[in-house]
């Protein structure tokens, strides 16, 4: 989000809100709430999660949808969110999270938070997954 010139990167609360507001969405806390998976309604609750939102408002993606989200690599050794904005919440392990979006990155490319939401929509379907 820009405001008067600068960017204010959002919250975890803010685009965790914004997936929420999606048909069929609801995304689920992890990890004692340090992060949030989302999962398509096409995959059900118990579905293969694609997004990870960490505390500070960075997203990972899981491929394909990393592709079509212009994702950057996390960095290599895997360290804590503490350390670099792309850091993992809790212990260093991405899993299959291994490229993610940093908060400023998200805030400078979207309006809104919801924007970035509906964009991922769309990146499903570039990425041939069902949304």
């Amino acid at each position: 989000m820009i405001t008067e010139g600068k960017i204010r990167p959002f919250t975890q609360d803010e685009i965790r809100h914004a997936f929420a507001f999606l048909p069929g969405v609801k995304p689920q806390k992890r990890g004692g709430g340090a992060y949030w998976l989302v999962r398509g309604p096409s995959t059900g609750a118990k579905g293969k999660a694609y997004i990870s939102i960490e505390p500070n408002g960075a997203v990972s993606f899981a491929p394909p949808l990393a592709e079509q989200m212009g994702a950057e690599l996390r960095p290599i050794p895997e360290v804590m969110v503490t350390e670099h904005p792309l850091g993992a919440a809790l212990g260093p392990d991405y899993g299959i999270f291994k490229h993610g979006l940093r908060p400023e990155e998200i805030a400078r490319r979207f309006a809104k938070a919801r924007d970035f939401a509906d964009a991922v929509v769309d990146g499903f379907a570039k990425a041939g997954l069902k949304w």
